[in-house]
């Protein structure tokens, strides 16, 4: 009798274990503008299995577009220019400048960030990169701290570590968008309201 191979529910994904990843979400497939990538194959990519675990526990099940949206209004205070800097590079330069270090597995036990709406500050720079020399402007700029709700900045950290937004770009980039640029071009340039 031959053993069925087991597929683990997405809670349960190993860590380095490749999972399927699609850009628009199946769930989404049964809404007409997201139809056509029901059959289309670079709607998919292979995505380490802990950081897409992450990804949905920060992003649930949103297109790649209400990411950008989320991101900029809800982590990055609304300031417009990190997407726009980032759409307006050249690959070769986002490979060059913006190539990020793969943020640490965190052990995903009780996530801490689950108990209630509170709101904590949050820094757009992260402490520990506020000594380089891109983002020393940023020590005393009060434009650089948000108010999160909790259980959003420890999943946020979890996916991303002590990425800057422009690493963060690159890293949804060419990790879960399969290296597609157009849905921040798109962004950029035609912002939702």
């Amino acid at each position: 009798m031959e053993r069925k191979k087991r597929i683990s529910p997405a809670g349960n994904k190993r860590g380095g274990q490749l999972t399927n990843h699609h850009i628009v979400p199946s769930s989404r497939f049964d809404e007409p503008e997201y139809a056509k990538f029901k059959n289309d194959r670079k709607n998919e990519v292979a995505v380490i299995g802990v950081w897409h675990n992450k990804y949905h526990s920060l992003f649930y099940n949103m297109t790649p577009t209400e990411v950008l949206f989320f991101l900029e209004n809800t982590f990055w205070r609304g300031q417009t220019a990190w997407i726009d800097t980032y759409a307006n590079v050249d690959i070769a330069r986002k490979r060059k400048k913006w190539r990020y270090h793969p943020p640490i597995i965190v052990s995903s036990g009780k996530n801490p960030g689950q108990r209630g709406n509170q709101l904590i500050e949050m820094r757009i720079i992260p402490i520990a990169r506020l000594f380089e020399q891109d983002y020393r402007s940023y020590r005393d700029d009060k434009t650089n701290k948000v108010l999160v709700v909790k259980s959003w900045a420890v999943n946020y950290k979890m996916l991303f570590g002590e990425m800057t937004p422009p690493e963060v770009l690159y890293f949804l980039e060419f990790t879960f968008w399969g290296g597609q640029t157009k849905w921040l071009d798109a962004y950029a340039h035609n912002r939702p309201e």
